[in-house]
């Protein structure tokens, strides 16, 4: 039986093909006859692998008399403690065991072979070790230079030769994804459910940052050959969780993360290092060092941490869920009782205008209390619905849509330092937590101290209303093309703050009253027929019937 084991498998390696030939060469020699041959392909030497497990069981349970391997250390780099197994199973039916380039050979060098085994065993455990120190040293070098020591490539980026030194490679931003970074952080700030942002990404067909597509690609940027296994169809999946670890993170600002450590006194008396929290890379004043381009600003990644982090905003996830779960009407949550004020709520009954047929009617009715309102409001659901969208198009149709967002009046370098103190708040929590002494307990103080003066020092925030580029007309015609009621009833609360209905026999379009506005005592201008509203002006009633040129839609 020969045992074939390859750390790194790339396309141009041949390792695992010259320890097969030189195995079924010294198999041809010996007059051996070939039962099995097991491969690790791709597998680490420092830990436990099922195909070396079962080749050990082979050779204890008699199966295969003789265990042949290249070389020790591709048998294992575990150390000495793994010669115990391989003599068991030696001992367990007169087995065999043979490392060629070692010549190491339990028939032929009896006395010996154990502590040969021993002995390389040791020395291969040693090798990966220095291997793996000699590689963590070049990655901090190249770390502490501003070079990309290499690894898994973040979300939004993509490696590039470094512009002071082609040898090295630096990121640079992937003009694709950090379009996708954007737009996810603009919808997470304003509450929309990572799960909902997850599944929309893979119906697009985004892939994920370990996705086998998007490795290839990496691959071909960094003019690397493809691994011939690699499967370049695949996009991965998109979860929660993956959402949340990218857009919460700081790479997206161009930062990196080291671990902080301390030195500790082990049981036996050793002084060793050990990892006590991840925080973000700073330079000699305490500031976040800049690596690489930012794809969001320190604002943007601080709003949507709030959201996604705060326990006591999750409830803003589902802004529109909850709505869509009530609002099962155009006008719910505008329509309200002109006697008692109370929302009107749609239903459903047979109507009775139609007696041998099996038709319903839907009105909305005052839920009130009759003790609270004794003139509970009613109306046809269809009849308002059609007169308040035919008297919303013939009336603002053809003005444009306007996007309300905050804004501070000064730049945004007060946003980007108090996101910056916040962060390095939640870092010295951490350590704190780990590491509790004087000095650590005083720079938290500090750093809070800092927070503080910076939220009272804040900006004032004017809140700006920009074009979105399209007129309410096309608006609601997109929002209806795909059902979109949430969204016609946003375009509606920005003209009418309420529409009231009173109680009586007389038709619906009489007893029905438009309250103008939310956009009009914002101070927007919506018409050209005078001046906008002030927030001192009073509330504008629109009392109106369908017009000929105002149908609906």
């Amino acid at each position: 039986m020969l045992y074939l084991r390859l750390s790194r498998k790339t396309e141009a390696s041949t390792s695992i093909v010259r320890q097969n030939e030189e195995l079924l060469d010294l198999a041809a020699r010996e007059n051996w006859n070939v039962v099995s041959t097991l491969t690790d392909d791709g597998k680490s030497g420092g830990k436990q692998r099922d195909k070396a497990k079962h080749a050990l069981a082979m050779l204890a349970e008699g199966d295969a008399s003789i265990l042949a391997v290249y070389a020790v250390d591709r048998w294992s780099r575990m150390g000495i403690g793994e010669s115990g197994s391989i003599i068991d199973a030696v001992n367990a039916h007169g087995g065999r065991f043979v490392a060629a380039r070692e010549s190491i050979d339990s028939e032929k060098d009896p006395d010996y072979w154990k502590l040969r085994l021993a002995f390389a065993l040791d020395t291969a455990e040693k090798e990966r070790n220095n291997t793996i120190a000699r590689v963590a040293s070049s990655q901090r070098y190249l770390k502490e230079q501003g070079y990309w020591e290499g690894g898994r490539v973040p979300f939004g980026y993509a490696p590039a030769p470094h512009p002071e030194n082609p040898s090295k490679r630096t990121l640079v931003v992937r003009d694709r994804e950090a379009v996708v970074a954007r737009e996810l952080a603009r919808r997470l700030a304003r509450g929309e459910l990572p799960s909902h942002l997850a599944a929309e990404l893979a119906d697009r067909g985004v892939p994920t940052p370990t996705s086998g597509f998007r490795r290839a690609e990496t691959l071909t940027m960094a003019e690397r050959p493809i691994p011939a296994d690699l499967d370049t169809e695949d996009r991965g999946h998109w979860s929660t969780q993956s959402i949340q670890s990218i857009m919460t993170g700081d790479t997206l600002l161009g930062r990196r993360h080291e671990w902080a450590v301390e030195r500790i006194r082990g049981a036996d008396g050793v002084m060793r290092q050990r990892k006590t929290a991840l925080r973000v890379m700073r330079d000699a004043d305490g500031k976040p060092r800049q690596w690489w381009p930012a794809i969001l600003t320190p604002a943007e990644l601080e709003a949507v941490r709030q959201h996604v982090n705060n326990p006591d905003d999750r409830g803003k996830y589902r802004p529109r869920l909850a709505q869509r779960q009530k609002a099962t009407r155009l006008l719910s949550g505008l329509i309200v009782c002109d006697s008692c004020g109370s929302k009107l709520y749609p239903v459903t009954a047979r109507d009775r205008r139609f007696p041998n047929e099996n038709r319903v009617r839907v009105a909305y009715r005052c839920a009130a209390n009759t003790t609270l309102c004794r003139e509970k409001a009613h109306a046809e659901a269809h009849t308002v619905e059609a007169h308040v969208v035919a008297l919303h198009l013939d009336t603002f149709g053809d003005l444009p849509v306007l996007k309300a967002t905050s804004a501070t009046e000064v730049l945004t370098a007060h946003e980007a330092e108090l996101a910056d103190i916040r962060a390095a708040i939640r870092e010295a929590s951490t350590i704190l937590a780990e590491e509790a002494t004087a000095e650590r307990f005083e720079e938290l103080q500090r750093l809070q101290r800092h927070r503080d003066t910076l939220q009272a020092s804040a900006p004032p925030v004017a809140t700006v209303y920009t074009p979105t580029g399209l007129t309410h007309a096309e608006a609601w015609a997109e929002a209806e093309k795909v059902g979109d009621l949430a969204a016609q009833r946003e375009l509606l609360a920005w003209h009418y703050r309420e529409i009231r209905v009173s109680k009586g026999r007389t038709p619906v379009l009489k007893r029905l009253t438009l309250v103008e506005s939310v956009a009009r005592d914002r101070g927007v201008d919506l018409d050209d027929d005078g001046p906008s509203h002030g927030p001192g002006d009073p509330a504008k009633r629109r009392r109106g019937t369908v017009g000929a040129s105002a149908r609906p839609r």
